[in-house]
């Protein structure tokens, strides 16, 4: 959808109200759950910040992916360049002095005062690159060698990498979806559990 410049797009006040009313019992459920711990530091409110400075930063993106025409992401250019970006900073955090230990896992890039886990955009990149790859004309997900084995390489190589970290769950969700995506294009059930 394009809009004239000057118009901005119509939100939805019901979605808009209950995605405001999930941020803010999140924030009472962090503060509520890290308060003792976070006494010890000195500063109570710590976790809460942390969220609020993330919740800024989700906020800005939103506000730019609303103006942003959805079309754009079919673009080769797009998702190809989202899938790189996954993999170089997947590979990144296996690397000892970039990537953050916490918990006896390596998941975590810092930038600044913000850490995030490069999983969390792999998750994105992965559907985006899978939903345009299974909607191009000429692709039959029927064929397992020629058809269902070369769309998994971006997960797999995705899987390989948080499964390094190790996050058994995220890297799981990531073979799971691409599975459903393709079984929902028409992959047939015993190549998919072949794969």
């Amino acid at each position: 959808m394009t809009l004239p410049t000057g118009r901005r797009p119509k939100v939805d006040r019901g979605v808009l109200l209950s995605f405001t009313l999930l941020l803010l019992t999140g924030l009472v459920i962090l503060y509520a759950a890290s308060f003792y711990n976070a006494q010890d530091s000195g500063n109570s409110l710590a976790e809460v910040k942390s969220q609020l400075v993330g919740m800024g930063v989700g906020a800005v993106a939103m506000a730019a992916v609303l103006r942003m025409d959805y079309r754009v992401l079919k673009r080769p250019l797009v998702s190809g360049s989202l899938v790189v970006l996954s993999l170089v900073l997947l590979g990144l955090v296996a690397v000892p002095g970039i990537g953050r230990m916490l918990n006896g896992s390596r998941r975590w890039l810092t930038i600044g005062p913000l850490s995030f886990q490069p999983s969390e955009l792999a998750k994105y990149a992965m559907i985006l690159f899978l939903a345009r790859a299974l909607s191009s004309p000429g692709r039959d997900v029927t064929r397992f060698f020629r058809g269902l084995i070369p769309l998994f390489i971006v997960p797999g190589l995705m899987f390989l990498l948080i499964l390094m970290q190790p996050n058994l769950s995220t890297a799981a969700s990531i073979l799971i979806v691409a599975g459903i995506m393709a079984m929902l294009a028409g992959a047939r059930w015993r190549h998919l559990l072949a794969l």
